[in-house]
């Protein structure tokens, strides 16, 4: 688990060039490094959706980043909200679809109207991450 959060963060503060990272300061870099670590305590250990799919989530965005030279379209708050997303993007997954949810009256289902409650979980439990001074990474 150790070396899936090391890579997350190296991966997304070491983005750019060097020098030119998204953490550019020793407290920007452990507070990423916080965000991280508390992703990876959010995401359930289901077969699929967990925080290694989320690493290789982030490591294939950054990857495809690169190779699109994606600084040319996109600024840099932009690539590293991407970043965030893709390692964030199935955070507190349940391991099961959003029709199942639906079909036996999840909580979530019921919670989001039966509209895109996995989708909207995971958006919410991002922001509540956020919302944390010592977490946000914005």
């Amino acid at each position: 688990k150790t070396q899936r959060v090391t890579l997350v963060v190296f991966t997304i503060s070491r983005f750019n060039a060097a020098g030119e990272g998204f953490t550019s300061t020793q407290e920007e870099q452990q507070k990423l490094q916080r965000f991280i670590q508390s992703v990876e305590k959010e995401y359930l250990p289901v077969p699929f959706h967990n925080f290694a799919h989320a690493v290789d989530v982030a490591h294939a965005t950054a990857r495809i980043m690169n190779s699109m030279n994606s600084e040319s379209f996109l600024t840099d708050l932009e690539q590293y909200a991407l970043l965030i997303a893709a390692v964030s993007h199935d955070i507190g997954h349940p391991g099961v679809n959003n029709g199942f949810l639906a079909e036996v009256g999840h909580e979530l289902a019921v919670q989001y109207n039966d509209r895109s409650p996995l989708e909207n979980m995971h958006c919410a439990k991002l922001y509540t991450l956020v919302a944390n001074p010592a977490l946000n990474v914005f």
